[in-house]
């Protein structure tokens, strides 16, 4: 039953301390898998954009005759190819996310360090020569193709980059979940 004075308190705010709180990895870990369901929602952009970039390669490959209304690039590299596989990957880290399954996280971790980390350092590490001539000297090779006024390479170097650096934020935040789902020894008091 309700009172009607009112609800009274005998706390003058000092004990504090003394109530209950969220456990930290409780914290942690809402915290890590909210970053990380932004985290993939932005390595699927990034991936329909690296796929927009594969698909006139992919079509030269299987010899199929394509006029798609996109910028002529040069033929992709076939580590960049290896990135598309990360694609289907990322299914696992949402069911390990909702889950809280260290074991599919870890996998994840894994599959993206060698699909997404690794070649795209070779991809950068191939176009970097052209990138530094193109800031160095200011211009571009006649034979380079040209995307609205810009040569391919430094363009596609600052993809790249980018990707990196998602890629690189999603092993961080993946290493604080599962630092957080760790398993607690001893009791707490």
């Amino acid at each position: 039953m309700a009172s009607r004075g009112g609800h009274k308190t005998t706390s003058d705010g000092t004990d504090y301390n003394s109530r209950e709180k969220i456990a930290t990895h409780y914290a942690a870990s809402a915290t890590g898998k909210s970053r990380l369901r932004i985290l993939l929602g932005v390595h699927y952009l990034v991936g329909s954009l690296h796929l927009v970039r594969l698909l006139p390669s992919l079509f030269y490959l299987l010899d199929i005759p394509a006029n798609l209304p996109l910028p002529s690039t040069p033929l992709a590299q076939p580590q960049e190819f290896i990135w598309v596989l990360s694609l289907p990957f990322t299914l696992l880290a949402r069911t390990a996310i909702n889950r809280s399954n260290s074991t599919n996280l870890r996998l994840f971790q894994y599959i993206l360090i060698g699909t997404c980390i690794l070649p795209t350092f070779l991809t950068l590490y191939n176009l970097l020569p052209t990138t530094i001539a193109f800031f160095t000297d200011g211009e571009a090779k006649a034979q380079e193709e040209m995307i609205s006024g810009l040569p391919f390479a430094p363009l596609w170097f600052a993809f790249l980059l980018f990707c990196q650096l998602v890629h690189l934020v999603q092993l961080s935040v993946i290493r604080g979940c599962l630092t957080a789902w760790a398993p607690r020894h001893g009791k707490h008091q």
